[in-house]
């Protein structure tokens, strides 16, 4: 959800999952636990599952912010804890967080969601946001998450199948399936010891692989479709991120160099 209010405002409710956002301008304020609370810009606001909360405009301008709503079991599933005993820390005793890093991490995610049309972009952001928001924020640390160790044969079974299939949409469940590992251990144990993700690991062998085919005069629009982006404007905007140029302006300058 992304949304911005400035008279309306909310009765006091309750939702059967997760309320997590951030403020991307002006002042919210709510009624939580007795209190009156004030979520300001870049502030991210969690609501627990079944507390009652109300919501209204702080500032004369109102408030901007971007929300998701997730189902605690859903997160369960994905940390693969939903066979947990005790599930304690999956709730939040802080219900304003300023820390600029998890704001950061949370807008990454909300974007992605909204934008990306990748399996595996989306639920990797997914687990590193959870990830970072429960071990440093919850009742409890995720820290007793037991910690893996991919053998380099299974490392390099999942890096040859992203190099054979790199123009397909590739999907974490899939690479996970490939070392035997859950989504969320696989995309943890895969960036702890690869030093990146899964999914920049795939964006770097398309961008690769497009920067040969620009070289053979291919037409940008073809070669981001040939390479497993959604249309140009993905690809151009991943382009640029790994080598700071567009593709235009890598075709441009391969035409200049004389051999």
């Amino acid at each position: 959800m992304h949304a911005t209010y400035i008279h309306h405002a909310f009765s006091k409710h309750a939702h059967s999952e997760f309320a997590i956002g951030v403020i991307e301008d002006g002042v919210e304020g709510f009624h939580y636990k007795g209190e009156t609370k004030f979520g300001m810009e870049n502030n991210l606001v969690i609501i627990n599952p079944e507390e009652i909360h109300s919501g209204f405009a702080a500032s004369t301008n109102g408030y901007t912010y971007r929300m998701i709503y997730p189902n605690k079991n859903l997160i369960e599933k994905l940390l693969g804890i939903e066979n947990a005993t005790d599930k304690s820390h999956l709730f939040f005793k802080e219900v304003i967080i300023s820390n600029p890093s998890i704001v950061h991490l949370f807008l990454d995610l909300h974007y992605t969601l909204q934008y990306s049309d990748s399996e595996l972009e989306q639920k990797e952001k997914f687990l590193l946001f959870f990830n970072i928001l429960l071990e440093g924020f919850a009742e409890k640390s995720m820290r007793h998450v037991k910690e893996h160790a991919l053998p380099q044969q299974r490392i390099l079974r999942v890096k040859d199948y992203i190099h054979e299939c790199y123009d397909e949409n590739i999907t974490l469940s899939v690479l996970a399936g490939l070392t035997g590992l859950s989504e969320y251990q696989f995309a943890r144990t895969f960036t702890k010891q690869c030093g990146i993700s899964p999914h920049v690991y795939l964006s770097q062998i398309r961008i690769e692989n497009a920067k040969r085919l620009l070289e053979k005069g291919k037409n940008i629009a073809d070669v981001a479709i040939d390479v497993g982006f959604a249309d140009q404007s993905h690809f151009s905007r991943r382009f640029k991120k790994s080598l700071g140029i567009t593709p235009g302006q890598f075709v441009s300058a391969s035409k200049n160099v004389q051999y």
